[in-house]
């Protein structure tokens, strides 16, 4: 059980990570 809540919240982490990633990148890199 303890594995499977650590997956989660590094899974929330990435998402996260990516989200912001891809912010920056629609920043730098505007294209709709």
């Amino acid at each position: 059980m303890k594995v499977h809540k650590n997956l989660l919240i590094i899974n929330k982490l990435l998402i996260t990570t990516k989200s912001t990633f891809l912010k920056k990148v629609g920043i730098f890199h505007p294209r709709g």
